[in-house]
């Protein structure tokens, strides 16, 4: 080590001491946090463009929406009844994957295409009736052609009323035992 080096760290070790020395000894507080609101808020990239928005939704819900080019890729949301969903959209804005809760709670997976919405499911298959009746139990995986509602191909298992749980494999909508 050098004299010059040593001499560096002297002089550091003594301004270090003498700042000590002179310091009033009192010690500062942070001031508490004070939240910071606001009705959205918009991540912009270097070039300006917003690239990520967080605002409210329709009917009280919320949503983070990302975006590229200009247009929502994906969006981590509330419905306005209150359910989560995480949506990825397609070129054309339309839903491509979609994974939620349903009026039960319970999830589900959808996904599409671009001439359909839905075209296979997973998980919770709701029925067709709002309210769900209190005993029903359906999950599964089905497959909907192009402009139906009806499964073409379906596996899962269903609870039903009053009967017992049982379990479904149909195909161009007929059952299979």
């Amino acid at each position: 080590m050098k004299i010059r080096d040593i001499g560096v760290i002297v002089a550091a070790l003594a301004a270090g001491y003498a700042g000590g020395k002179l310091s009033s000894g009192k010690s500062v507080q942070a001031s508490s946090p004070v939240p910071i609101s606001a009705s959205k808020f918009t991540l912009v990239n270097g070039a300006g463009s917003a690239v990520a928005v967080l605002e409210p939704g329709p009917g009280g819900s919320a949503r983070l929406i990302f975006m590229a080019g200009g247009r929502t890729v994906l969006a981590l949301a509330t419905s306005p009844d209150g359910f989560p969903f995480l949506a990825m959209e397609g070129r054309d804005g339309k839903d491509r994957v979609r994974i939620g809760l349903a009026l039960s709670d319970k999830p589900y997976l959808a996904m599409s295409d671009d001439r359909w919405q839905s075209r296979v499911a997973l998980g919770s298959l709701p029925p067709d009736t709002v309210p769900y009746p209190p005993d029903w139990d359906s999950w599964g995986l089905v497959f909907r052609g192009f402009g139906s509602e009806m499964p073409v191909a379906g596996i899962g298992m269903q609870k039903i009323g009053g009967r017992p749980l049982e379990g479904f494999l149909s195909v161009s909508g007929k059952a299979i035992k």
